[in-house]
């Protein structure tokens, strides 16, 4: 069994649909009673390709996962096609995202397919905020040596501060 916080985001169509969606999904592929979730969080599109596009609804889930990372990248993308996910260019607006932030303290550079600890993680607001919300102890290797997600929340540089994340109130 090994732990895993992976990542949800949506831009299109009926975003918490599709976040919603992702969870149920993903609940049936980790194991049971250890899944935890952040709050939903409303965030602008980062970086120059995704200028103009629709604002994202994110979450970051966490749980335990019974195979290796490539199992779980496999069915990752298979509950993103199952939602209608396309890939017509990278950094597209897209309906079900999903990207697997940790696995364990696996270090791996299988690029394209696969980076863990995800590369892009120590600079997406979002994602640190979410792995604070489901655990601030949670631990990511980054620059070679492992720090607590709140050392990286309390250090965020200053245009990781700058990113627009609001937390959506809780359902009813």
């Amino acid at each position: 069994m090994t732990f895993t916080a992976i990542s949800l985001g949506s831009n299109l169509g009926d975003r918490l649909f599709y976040i919603e969606s992702m969870e149920r999904a993903l609940r049936a592929v980790l194991v049971d009673g250890g899944v935890r979730m952040s709050r939903v969080m409303e965030t602008e599109p980062v970086g120059a390709p995704c200028v103009g596009q629709p604002a994202y609804l994110n979450r970051v889930v966490a749980g335990y996962y019974l195979g290796d990372a490539y199992g779980l990248l496999d069915r990752c993308l298979s509950i993103e096609a199952d939602l209608g996910r396309t890939r017509p260019a990278p950094k597209a607006p897209r309906a079900a995202d999903m990207d697997i932030l940790l696995f364990g303290g696996a270090g791996i550079s299988d690029p394209p397919r696969l980076i863990v600890p995800h590369p892009e993680l120590p600079n997406r607001r979002f994602c640190i905020e979410g792995l604070m919300d489901i655990d601030p102890s949670i631990e990511i290797r980054v620059a070679g040596r492992a720090r607590a997600v709140g050392e990286l929340y309390e250090n965020m540089g200053a245009d990781v501060a700058a990113q627009k994340v609001s937390f959506l109130p809780a359902a009813g």
